[in-house]
């Protein structure tokens, strides 16, 4: 496990433990996309939010979406 997904695991851990509820993350697209310096993946890749089970929910930005899951 990288420290992205050791940080995100942690974070729904914590939410879980204070009751759940709906969590947003608004990472950056990367498939279908041209290879782009690291910088950008700052709020993280989507695929690692949809390996804890987010789903989209819209586009903010041109490779950039709103993701939830329910804890």
């Amino acid at each position: 496990m990288n420290i992205a997904a050791a940080a995100v695991a942690a974070a729904l851990n914590e939410i879980r433990q204070a009751g759940g509820g709906v969590v947003e993350a608004y990472p950056e697209q990367t498939e279908e996309r041209p290879p782009q310096r690291g910088a950008y993946l700052h709020t993280g890749p989507e695929e690692l939010y949809a390996r804890y089970g987010f789903t989209r929910v819209r586009k903010i930005a041109k490779w950039r979406w709103v993701m939830r899951a329910s804890v």
